[in-house]
């Protein structure tokens, strides 16, 4: 199949919704695809050698608030003019700005069949910034997504927020992890020592962009708690973003080395003992995962990868939703005491993460886009 990919992040920029769709491209040209991937992100140098799609880069401007982020333009009669000359069997919209509506609109112009994807809960985004655009957000979302042959969003807790909202054809498609990549044997003693915390010292760890929707206060306060009965623990926060500055300053005792990529984020992983993921607005979140697959013993909400993948008590902890900071900090402690089970939740943990295969979910995405290039398009409504 041809098929046109518009997005806009993907790599080299290093984020969840990039990290994943570099997989499923790299997977698909392995499979003997043409994936054009057009985004307003910067030209690299030269492509990687696992992502051999033709990269088509376009004009973008700075995401408010994320400036090394960029938005794509709408671009309907540059999108009309490239189809017409060079067909695509199908066009997934990864992400839904104004240059993902355009494809949509250009796409359905043209009878070519569209597949979305809803990688990113923008409304959940919106209570923290503009809550009085949360409503219309939706509403464009909404609109946007039902002109598609079918949405894919990656855990079962959106799809039926998704359904509950007036979404049409909603697919669950999961994320796997690479645990070559991620693995126990990369933990670091001579790292831990930087963190002065030594063999038996418990360090937890947060992974992931630094922003006031991860909710990570929540995880800080628990550490806070937790410094109480344990004065040599430690915190470790590995990431970067618009709230670093000032939550920096609103917790001076957590470790903020930035952020991280590929083996020396495997090593910080691998170093760490336990896991904070206290986020609320993710639509699966790959960093869980990841941890896991790391031997960590995971801590999060009840929701997305957590009530995916993670058992309570067995290969993880899982806090009550509706439980708010409380739940969470509960919920470490009893992490915390179990203690003495780690060894095994630490190897059911990655044993699960090793049941999250790459390949598994690069086929469905083929199979999602093979059977959306089989049927007419929807009407535009």
């Amino acid at each position: 199949m041809k098929i046109s990919i518009v997005t806009d992040t993907f790599p080299p920029e290093m984020n969840g919704v990039a990290r994943t769709l570099e997989r499923l491209v790299s997977g698909l040209v392995t499979r003997h695809h043409t994936v054009t991937v057009v985004h307003p992100g910067k030209q690299k140098q030269s492509p990687p050698a696992d992502c051999a799609a033709e990269e088509q880069y376009v004009w973008g401007l700075a995401v408010p608030m994320y400036s090394c982020l960029r938005m794509g333009l709408p671009r309907k009669h540059s999108f009309l003019r490239e189809w017409n000359e060079e067909r695509p069997d199908v066009v997934y919209i990864a992400t839904e700005s104004l240059m993902g509506y355009s494809a949509l609109r250009a796409a359905v112009r043209l009878s070519i069949p569209v597949v979305t994807g809803y990688h990113t809960h923008f409304p959940k985004y919106l209570r923290h910034y503009a809550p009085s655009l949360e409503n219309i957000a939706h509403s464009y979302l909404r609109h946007l997504h039902n002109q598609s042959e079918c949405t894919v969003t990656p855990s079962r807790d959106v799809a039926f927020e998704l359904h509950g909202s007036g979404y049409h054809n909603v697919t669950v498609m999961g994320r796997g992890v690479d645990t070559g990549l991620f693995h126990p044997d990369k933990r670091d003693a001579l790292l831990r020592q930087e963190w002065n915390a030594r063999e038996g010292t418990i360090v937890l760890l947060c992974v992931g962009r630094v922003a006031v929707e991860k909710n990570l206060p929540v995880a800080f306060r628990a550490y806070q708690h937790l410094q109480r009965r344990y004065p040599d623990i430690r915190c470790v926060c590995v990431g970067d973003g618009p709230a670093r500055e000032s939550l920096m300053k609103s917790y001076p005792d957590v470790i903020w080395p930035g952020a991280k990529y590929g083996g020396e984020l495997a090593r910080y992983y691998a170093s760490a003992d336990v896991f904070l993921f206290p986020s609320l607005t993710e639509t699966y979140g790959n960093v869980l995962p990841e941890a896991m697959a790391s031997g960590l013993v995971p801590v999060a909400y009840c929701y997305a990868a957590c009530a995916e993948i993670v058992r309570n008590g067995s290969n993880g902890f899982c806090a009550d939703t509706n439980g708010g900071d409380a739940a969470f900090t509960s919920t470490v402690n009893q992490a915390i005491a179990r203690r003495d089970d780690w060894k095994v939740i630490r190897a059911t943990a990655k044993e699960t993460a090793k049941s999250l295969s790459w390949d598994t979910v690069i086929r469905q995405f083929e199979f999602i886009l093979t059977q959306a290039a089989q049927c007419p398009p929807q009407s535009a409504q």
